[in-house]
């Protein structure tokens, strides 16, 4: 997920701006993105390539990082990561989805809910806080906010004590996790399977030191035939998950890296076992080229800064982000979209920015124009639109982040 970002207008491409250059004939499809509003609400929307239709379909409480989405093959339904419901959950932030048009949104990691009139329990827990001190500086200070997987909300504690939980949906066989929650910090433990219509004890968790960090979902991408979701999972890992998983499913890990993870599923059927996704390197961050059931994919290619990563959708390359650096050979000056071809492993510039940033980007249905967040280093302009060949760049909508393209369903 990305993080906050500053707004701000750049003045970019002043010949574009002021219509002196018409826009190229539109591709298909529709374009979702997301935009920010006050109290840190998060918009979802839908807009047409030729900038018609715009409209909202879910409005979400996200306190932290930005929703990245992704549309269904099919275009039906939309994937995104959010962190709205991180106080009732394993993760910090999940998988979701809503169909096109804002309706039935479900959460597919970490989904524990009890149909009307499945079993239900009570459950305790002591929550054991140790205090921050010489000996251990990172015990954090609080509040925290305590959850048991299948509880229908969490509770807000200060202090050590015994904590209570009623209505808690039972899946049977299912030993639900206890989880303490302090800004972007976590500590986790496992519980014991629970017996319906009872007051389960499951004893105790400590609260010591500085946990886990960012433990959750963040980039994401669909399987070609909308079986599965692939996306990266906090600091380390490239997890898979049906895309209605059993309830309380987390989803199984592919490959396990050492940087939080771009991920790109292929886009035909007769690839779809294969997936491109970030690996940090001696030299760099690579794009790397995997494949279900190997442990490691192989290096494509290897750049400074992996700023964006996209699949063609013929399956024949991928268009991705980096940065172009200043004399000294360190300082990002730019950054500009590019496209590799697999099969003679050759790549080529698509935009030549001098001065100002394109970041997280997304392929039309047809292959020939690309979406993309574009602005300076420091702030977005807006979503971008630009021709496959490089040609007439211009804005789509203005404030907004994480295009995904998809077809009209």
């Amino acid at each position: 997920m990305k993080g906050a970002t500053r707004w701000a207008a750049v003045g970019l491409m002043g010949a574009v701006l002021n219509g002196a250059l018409a826009a190229p004939a539109e591709s298909g499809g529709v374009i979702a993105y997301a935009t920010e509003m006050p109290n840190h609400l998060k918009q979802l929307h839908v807009i047409r390539p030729d900038g018609t239709g715009d409209h909202v379909i879910l409005t979400l409480p996200s306190p932290g990082g930005w929703p990245t989405l992704a549309f269904r093959p099919d275009g039906r339904e939309l994937a995104f990561v959010s962190d709205h419901a991180q106080t009732r959950s394993l993760y910090q932030a999940d998988v979701f989805t809503v169909q096109s048009d804002g309706k039935n949104l479900r959460r597919v990691t970490n989904a524990w809910t009890s149909p009307a009139g499945g079993p239900q329990a009570s459950v305790t827990v002591n929550v054991r806080i140790a205090p921050p001190g010489p000996a251990e500086p990172a015990n954090p200070t609080g509040p925290f906010f305590v959850y048991v997987e299948g509880a229908p909300d969490s509770k807000t504690v200060l202090a050590s004590g015994k904590v209570r939980f009623d209505h808690v949906a039972v899946v049977p066989g299912h030993a639900p996790y206890i989880v303490v929650m302090s800004g972007t910090h976590r500590w986790i433990r496992s519980g014991t399977p629970l017996v319906p219509g009872r007051v389960n004890d499951l004893s105790f968790i400590d609260v010591t030191g500085a946990g886990l960090h960012e433990f959750g979902a963040r980039d994401l991408s669909w399987k070609a035939d909308g079986s599965a979701l692939l996306f990266g999972f906090g600091d380390c890992c490239l997890n898979r998950i049906a895309a209605r998983p059993p309830a309380g499913a987390t989803g199984d890990t592919l490959v396990e890296g050492g940087i939080p993870p771009m991920v790109a599923y292929a886009t035909t059927r007769a690839k779809q076992d294969q997936f491109l996704y970030s690996a940090l390197e001696s030299n760099g961050v690579s794009v790397r080229l995997g494949r279900e059931g190997a442990p490691t994919g192989r290096v494509i290619l290897t750049v400074t800064k992996l700023m964006g990563l996209a699949w063609l959708p013929d399956g024949s390359g991928f268009v991705y982000v980096t940065d172009d650096l200043g004399p000294d050979g360190f300082t990002s000056v730019s950054s500009n979209i590019w496209e590799h071809d697999l099969a003679s492993g050759r790549d080529r510039q698509l935009t030549h920015f001098t001065q100002n940033f394109a970041y997280a980007l997304s392929v039309s249905p047809d292959g020939q124009q690309i979406a993309f967040e574009y602005g300076t280093e420091t702030a977005i302009d807006g979503i971008w639109l630009v021709g496959r060949d490089g040609s007439r760049p211009h804005r789509l909508v203005r404030d907004a982040l994480s295009p995904a393209w998809g077809v009209s369903p």
